[in-house]
């Protein structure tokens, strides 16, 4: 017998009596064999700046996954804490388009648990079943765990259809506490229905860290009253200024971000700029727009037809490097030389930028427009669409895509005038953002963010600046265009 095959029966044996092992000791085990990697401690965060971007995804698994619905309907849940007794369930309406990540938050409202240990949701299996379909948390996905996807990636009618369907969730691997999620009626969807409702349920909630307790007499230990149900104070959470952002369209991911500091010092103003992004967004002149972005349209009209040449090292021509100096907002107050591009770094950043957000391709030593940037040079809308579309950073559970998030929300709510950083990087802090030396996120990363790079350069070519992070009428509508999702 190959030493694959012995390790493969020896995983089928470890899941057989799964039902007798708690997970740690089934985590314990199969991580002997070299099965699954090591799982981040409870409640960790990542302390680099630059997490990898692992790939989970199983390359022989069949989805078990449907066709979207073409139309949102409402699904009347049912979810129950498995093996509860008596039984501690919850009754939710829903909407039908909900991405997974944001169903978690949903639950973590409905049994007032707090979003403090790791989590994933099972189609088809248990929760480690290797034959099922996993949907995982950001830390889970960066840890590189073999089975699954991302459950932003995945909404809610994928894994649920038709009545009698069932999505398993898994709240902190240590506690255990498995829950059922079962469709009980698809329901037509109204006009004002909330994103999420609970409508019924028996029982309080196990409390965080309370070492799976689910029996009323284990319960009574920890629980003032173990019988006591408030469906009200769970709709007061569900109508909370998160889901209020949900409803009006903004982003999901700032939502998952922001709820992590509801209990820190920096939440009484990110709560107070929730509330501003949530009101209707000012309509953007169309001369106002079509001048903030003179710079990127520069580069797209240069680099038409055969591109734009650059030196054996890979750089600019000094010619262009003058050309794009005197037109680049963020080159105005750069006292170094201007006609070589690796002594301008706002320039030689802007351009890379470009190149980031998929505008301009190198090859053959010439930049050259992508089908993008080609679509977008002939017309301007459709370039400042790409850019709010493509400045969000797309690894939840990274440094980047959290600190790009909150730079949105700091940038979409002010009027003008310098962007300050330093409550950013309290807030990151706050979030439990460290370095590699185990220090508090700085204003200098921050501004190192490539969503800087286009919110600084959307301004007109001719205005004095003396700092990064100068914020126009231009650059507050594209940070609030970006965090909006049509």
């Amino acid at each position: 017998m190959s030493s694959e095959q012995a390790a493969a029966d020896a995983r089928k044996a470890i899941l057989a009596k799964a039902d007798q092992l708690s997970l740690p000791e089934i985590r314990a085990l199969l991580d002997q064999l070299g099965a699954t990697g090591g799982v981040e401690p409870v409640g960790a965060k990542r302390t680099d700046a630059n997490p990898v971007d692992a790939s989970p995804v199983h390359a022989n698994r069949e989805s078990k996954r449907v066709r979207r619905r073409r139309t949102r309907a409402i699904y009347r849940l049912r979810v129950d804490l498995n093996r509860s007794d008596p039984a501690i369930w919850r009754r939710l309406e829903v909407h039908s388009d909900l991405h997974l990540d944001v169903l978690h938050q949903v639950l973590q409202e409905a049994f007032e648990w707090t979003d403090s240990h790791l989590h994933r949701f099972t189609l088809g299996g248990d929760s480690f079943d290797s034959n099922a379909e996993h949907f995982l948390c950001p830390f889970d996905v960066e840890d590189g765990e073999e089975y699954g996807i991302p459950a932003y990636q995945v909404r809610l009618d994928e894994a649920l259809n038709q009545p009698g369907d069932e999505l398993l969730y898994l709240y902190d691997y240590g506690d255990n506490w498995d829950v059922t999620i079962r469709l009980e009626e698809v329901l037509n969807s109204e006009p004002g229905t909330p994103l999420a409702q609970c409508t019924d349920g028996r029982r309080a909630a196990p409390p965080e860290d309370c070492g799976s307790r689910r029996t009323a007499e284990e319960l009574a230990e920890v629980v003032d009253s173990p019988a006591a149900f408030d469906v009200a104070t769970i709709n007061a959470a569900l109508a909370g200024p998160h889901f209020t952002l949900l409803a009006a369209g903004i982003n999901p991911q700032l939502m998952l971000v922001t709820a992590r500091l509801t209990t820190t010092p920096s939440y009484p103003q990110i709560a107070a700029r929730m509330s501003e992004l949530a009101n209707p967004r000012p309509t953007l002149d169309p001369e106002v727009r079509n001048a903030a972005l003179a710079p990127h349209l520069w580069f797209l009209q240069r680099a038409e037809g055969d591109g734009i040449e650059l030196t054996s090292a890979g750089y600019l021509k000094p010619t262009d490097v003058e050309a794009a100096s005197a037109i680049l907002p963020a080159m105005n107050s750069w006292q170094s030389q201007r006609n070589r591009e690796i002594n301008a770094f706002p320039l030689l950043r802007f351009r890379e930028s470009l190149q980031h957000l998929g505008l301009l391709r190198k090859r053959k030593n010439r930049l050259l427009l992508t089908k993008a940037g080609t679509e977008s040079l002939a017309n301007p809308a459709r370039l400042w669409s790409h850019l709010a579309d493509r400045i969000r950073a797309n690894k939840p559970g990274s440094f980047e895509h959290d600190a790009t998030l909150l730079t949105l929300l700091f940038a979409a709510t002010e009027s003008g005038g310098l962007l300050h950083l330093t409550p950013i990087a309290q807030a990151l802090g706050d979030h439990g953002w460290r370095t590699e030396s185990q220090t508090l996120p700085t204003t200098a990363m921050l501004r190192n963010l490539p969503v800087l790079d286009v919110l600084d350069n959307l301004t007109g070519p001719t205005e004095a600046r003396s700092h990064r992070c100068v914020l126009t009428e231009a650059s507050v509508a594209m940070a609030r265009d970006s965090l909006h999702v049509e």
